[in-house]
């Protein structure tokens, strides 16, 4: 099996919804997708895996320049196989072409953050070389009541 990758296009947006509603993720549309390729790729790249002309997989590189850091911050944020084509070098493919780029363009480390309980990723990350370097916290900003550290205890 020949596994090709490119850098997406406008035309990749249904295949790449299409990847996202196999996992139950969808929260983007097919327009939202096309936009984002044509418009704002330079904060987040998408690639894509072929195979028999058919897109089968997706990865995005992130990549930001810090201002604390002349190293540039690199960051795997998407990575989704179609499951007839997993365990088949597919993701192992995309994750080799992100961090080839990101390397290219200057980075020396490559982030991926995954689900806490998303076992199978880990495995396949740590497969892959990847260890554990941080831990993530996260907090809605559609809570209505926010602790405010600021307010005075008058």
């Amino acid at each position: 099996m020949k596994i090709s990758i490119r850098r997406a296009i406008v035309d990749d947006a249904p295949a790449i919804l299409h990847l996202n509603a196999v996992y139950e993720d969808v929260r983007a549309t097919v327009v939202h997708i096309a936009t984002h390729i044509e418009y704002h790729s330079h904060f987040e790249t998408p690639f894509v895996a072929i195979v028999n002309e058919q897109v089968v997989g997706l990865a995005c590189l992130r990549l930001l320049r810090c201002l604390c850091d002349p190293v540039p911050y690199a960051e795997l944020t998407e990575l989704i196989v179609d499951p007839l084509y997993r365990r088949q070098k597919v993701g192992k493919s995309l994750v080799r072409h992100i961090e080839r780029e990101a390397h290219n363009q200057g980075a020396v480390m490559l982030t991926i953050a995954t689900a806490w309980h998303n076992q199978d990723a880990q495995a396949f990350y740590h497969e892959m070389g990847y260890r554990l370097y941080t831990i993530t916290l996260q907090r809605s900003l559609l809570d209505t009541e926010q602790p405010d550290m600021a307010r005075s205890s008058t």
